[in-house]
């Protein structure tokens, strides 16, 4: 028995041995057939018996790559198991990392509202204690009766920069963005109006500017000035404002609120008048 495990030693050292013979051969068959042919002026040419040589080495390397390949290919099912399993866990890596990154980028994003936040109370309370104190107070030392701001520092003071606006924003659009949000504002101020005490009676369902000739309610003006936000909060809460016509003149005959914001190309506001009282 112990000749026998020797026996299956030695065969077992002997194949790797025999690998690294054959390796050896044919590293330096192919060295001799590249050095001879880069000898030659033109290495096409067998003449010689050396050329001779040159070729058998070079169909022996050419054997001896073949056998290689056969082998690899014989092997593939273990390769491709192992590719599997590395496109698998490389995967895996990749969707980890994005989750990772993900939760990250939220994180910050969080905290950054967070502290701006926090930043923006911070000032907040050292403005009112500011204010408390004549001397202190900036808004009341720098005051100047009179004075007329451009739009372009209205636009800087009503916005100030962020790293969430667009830093090559124009003029246009910074304005465009503050009367956005001024008729949002007056929107919200006018649901306030409508559903306080004011309106008891519904007293706003006939208003109408005394000081004006034709006496335009304020749903003419809303759709003249085409305020799209504030013609959709009066058309909810006073719808019998739709029917209500400006006072006939003898150069003006009365007109309703859809009339206006025809004439004055509100068409966003003309279409959804013109939907609300097909509805009434």
């Amino acid at each position: 028995m112990q000749i026998v495990k020797v026996l299956d030693v030695i065969q077992d050292a002997q194949a790797p041995c025999l690998q690294v013979a054959l390796f050896c051969i044919f590293l330096l068959l192919m060295s001799y057939s590249q050095l001879h042919a880069s000898t030659k002026l033109d290495p096409t040419q067998y003449n010689s018996a050396l050329d001779s040589l040159r070729g058998f080495c070079e169909v022996f390397t050419l054997l001896m790559v073949v056998f290689y390949i056969c082998e690899e290919i014989k092997q593939i099912r273990i390769w491709l198991s192992v590719l599997l399993m590395m496109a698998y866990m490389g995967t895996v890596t990749v969707i980890l990392l994005n989750i990772l990154i993900a939760q990250m980028s939220t994180t910050y994003t969080q905290a950054k509202k967070f502290s701006r936040l926090e930043y923006d109370v911070d000032r907040i309370l050292q403005l009112t204690r500011m204010e408390r104190f004549p001397f202190l107070n900036l808004r009341v030392k720098y005051y100047k009766e009179g004075d007329w701001i451009s739009e372009m520092n209205l636009a800087k003071e009503l916005l100030e920069f962020s790293e969430d606006r667009n830093p090559w924003e124009s003029v246009e659009e910074k304005l465009s963005a503050i009367r956005e949000k001024m008729r949002k504002m007056i929107s919200h101020l006018l649901e306030i109006v409508l559903d306080s005490e004011l309106n008891t009676k519904s007293r706003y369902q006939t208003f109408s500017d005394e000081t004006d000739k034709s006496q335009k309610t304020l749903l003419h003006y809303a759709a003249e000035l085409g305020f799209f936000n504030v013609t959709k909060t009066l058309v909810k809460n006073c719808p019998l404002l739709l029917t209500l016509k400006t006072k006939q003149s003898k150069r003006k005959r009365a007109l309703l609120p859809v009339e206006l914001a025809l004439i004055a190309e509100n068409d966003d506001v003309a279409a959804y008048l013109i939907r609300s009282m097909w509805h009434e």
